[in-house]
């Protein structure tokens, strides 16, 4: 009787446990948009008046920092990896996976630029049971548009090709290997 009691309340417990971890990562996304959408309006509204364009830069600067802070601690949770990122795509971001779902990569529209995009892509990865981040370029600079992932492997590594497209439309293969589990 002791053991069936235990077995409904750890029932309990789990859905409860799991709708908060995935209400935490929503509000996480969240942000992420929220930042996101700022951006966009930053670059919109002040890029017919600037008058001080330190203010516009730093701004822009600064709230890409915070993009970035937010994604990192997002992405460092290992929840994250299953997560979809419905919304923040809906946001000039793009999120594409690999078709072995090992690897993710994650380019966001910065609205730097002027009339020519700039994108700034993060990997994100789980190797040996450990979640990795990797930024690919910086934000203020062109970068690329990724929106293929090709998988190539073997019994101890995988490769991965990542196909995109730059702001002056080129498409650019680079790789990325990681170690097999």
């Amino acid at each position: 009787m002791k053991y069936l009691v235990i077995i409904i309340l750890i029932s309990l417990i789990q859905p409860s446990a799991f709708s908060q971890e995935n209400s935490n990562l929503s509000s996480l996304e969240k942000d992420l948009c929220n930042i996101q959408s700022s951006l966009y309006e930053l670059r919109h509204t002040l890029n017919d008046n600037i008058e001080d364009d330190n203010f516009y830069t730093n701004s822009l600067d600064s709230l890409q920092h915070q993009f970035k802070k937010s994604l990192y601690k997002m992405l460092s949770l290992d929840s994250t990896y299953k997560y979809q990122f419905t919304e923040i795509q809906k946001k000039d971001c793009k999120v594409i996976k690999s078709s072995d779902n090992k690897l993710r990569v994650f380019t966001q529209n910065t609205f730097q630029g002027g009339s020519t995009p700039m994108f700034c892509s993060y990997i994100q990865y789980v190797s040996k049971n450990t979640n990795h981040i990797q930024k690919i370029n910086e934000y203020d600079d062109p970068g690329y548009e990724y929106n293929m992932i090709y998988s190539v492997g073997n019994n101890s590594h995988n490769l991965y090709l990542l196909s995109g497209i730059t702001p002056v439309s080129y498409t650019h293969l680079r790789a990325h290997e990681t170690l097999r589990h």
